[in-house]
């Protein structure tokens, strides 16, 4: 058994920002991967550069604002935004052990958009599989993978994790299980879907797929490399990066697509959250099933025809 040990600051002394950061290190860095702590200290070695390695009882929400307004223009709105979430991480740990004592919450993360959130049209999406040419195994992978995506709304990392026995020709549709860790979804079953067209690919093209010694993944990297093995999601994302139409559509604007289709037709949000695999329904009715002003018009309207026929 492993055990971990986590050094607890001392409450009577003014530690300075750089210490800190370590407390903060070895505390968070049990709970997260190597990659994530890293993102984590990039974020706020930056607020301690710009800070200056000040004594943390000098450190108040003004100054923190400061900082925020003065990374706009010189950095992405997702930047800032990043940046503050982990500033208010670092300062809730900070607070909890007695070392600061304003607030933690009076941090406010700035909103933005991020592109993942982009909702591409139909024809987008048709004129994306379109821009695959060639009758080549790599083009049918990649015409079958769009399609999957486009008809499933599974997430890039699910699609990744798909295996050859869960395809049975004709069958449209398959149980997977979420492998989305430090989730409560966390290899929790559910139902996944796909259409008749989207159907008619996978079979053809599990039919060319080659035997694989390295993978059972059903999409496989067709590189020299790595021919045969796992096709890894950022090989997904660069597929759709190169077919796309649109700079803003990756791989979960498809998946965005298929929760805002879900709202247009007056789908339950619970049958909803099931379908896209969500155990929080608000990420759901919040997040995805985005209805744009035509559908809000028209679903005003009809309070107003209820209204004139109770009073005719």
């Amino acid at each position: 058994m492993v055990i971990f040990c986590v050094v607890m600051p001392n409450k009577n002394r003014d530690y300075k920002l750089s210490e800190c950061l370590e407390l903060f290190r070895e505390w968070k860095g049990i709970a997260v991967s190597p990659r994530s702590l890293y993102i984590y200290m990039s974020h706020l070695k930056a607020f301690v550069n710009w800070m200056g390695d000040k004594k943390v009882s000098q450190i108040d929400d003004e100054l923190i604002l400061k900082y925020i307004i003065s990374m706009q223009g010189r950095y992405s709105e997702a930047t800032i935004a990043y940046r503050a979430i982990a500033l208010r991480l670092f300062f809730r740990f900070l607070n909890k052990r007695g070392m600061v004592s304003f607030a933690w919450d009076l941090i406010q993360v700035p909103q933005y958009r991020s592109t993942h959130y982009y909702t591409p049209t139909h024809l987008e999406i048709q004129e994306t599989i379109k821009n695959i040419q060639g009758n080549t195994f790599q083009a049918l992978r990649d015409r079958t993978l769009i399609h999957f995506l486009y008809a499933s709304g599974v997430r890039v990392s699910e699609a990744a994790d798909f295996a050859i026995e869960n395809y049975i020709p004709g069958k449209l549709h398959a149980v997977i299980q979420s492998k989305k860790k430090r989730s409560r979804t966390y290899k929790k079953r559910r139902i996944i879907m796909w259409d008749k067209q989207t159907d008619a690919l996978m079979n053809e093209y599990a039919k060319l797929r080659q035997i694989s010694t390295h993978t059972n993944a059903f999409f496989i990297a067709t590189d020299r490399r790595c021919f045969g093995g796992k096709l890894t999601t950022r090989t997904m994302q660069r597929i759709i990066a190169r077919y796309r139409v649109n700079p803003n559509m990756s791989c979960h604007s498809l998946r965005h697509r298929y929760g805002t289709d879900l709202a247009r037709c007056h789908v339950h949000v619970s049958t909803a959250a099931d379908l896209m695999g969500h155990n929080d329904v608000m990420s759901t009715a919040n997040i995805y099933m985005d209805m744009d002003d035509p559908d809000i018009l028209k679903a005003g309207k009809k309070v107003y025809e209820i209204r004139n026929k109770l009073t005719v």
